[in-house]
């Protein structure tokens, strides 16, 4: 397989970006494949697998469609008022994976303001991706938050 460039995959984080910082998660959840998974472990295990410890968020792909519809509903209290958010993506890898598909390693920092609140939740993004036609899908997005606990933020009620 031959390895897309860093600029090709960089264009395609920032639009995912942009698709949950402008609120169309449906269209961002269109970005998954059909075997895609939005995982994000617990912080007092970022190298954890989902079979062995309880994670915060581990979506299939129907999963992660449904939270991108309830999200949007007036009745996600969790999310009404919608926050305003904002991904800074940086550091971005492209490394070969198995089979079908290849390794995206970034950096991101996601900003959240609601409620007279601001969080930061700094993360690293680790995806598995498949090239299809001249853009890309996700067969796996893991988000390692690079905080120790949620204490301060609360709730974590955002796509990150």
């Amino acid at each position: 397989m031959t390895l897309p460039t860093r600029h090709e995959v960089e264009d395609f984080l920032i639009h995912e970006a942009d698709l949950i910082d402008t609120w169309k998660l449906n269209e961002w959840a269109q970005l998954f494949d059909d075997h895609g998974e939005y995982q994000l472990p617990p912080t007092d295990c970022p190298n954890g697998e989902p079979e062995v410890e309880l994670f915060l968020i581990y979506d299939d792909k129907f999963r992660l469609e449904q939270r991108a519809v309830r999200q949007l509903k007036k009745t996600d209290h969790s999310e009404y008022p919608r926050s305003r958010v904002t991904h800074i993506v940086s550091n971005v890898q492209v490394r070969e994976g198995e089979d079908d598909y290849f390794v995206v390693i970034c950096n991101v920092v996601v900003h959240r303001s609601r409620l007279e609140k601001h969080d930061i939740f700094p993360c690293r993004c680790e995806y598995r991706m498949l090239r299809e036609g001249d853009s890309f899908k996700i067969r796996r997005k893991r988000v390692i938050l690079g905080m120790e606990t949620l204490r301060n933020e609360g709730k974590l009620s955002i796509i990150i």
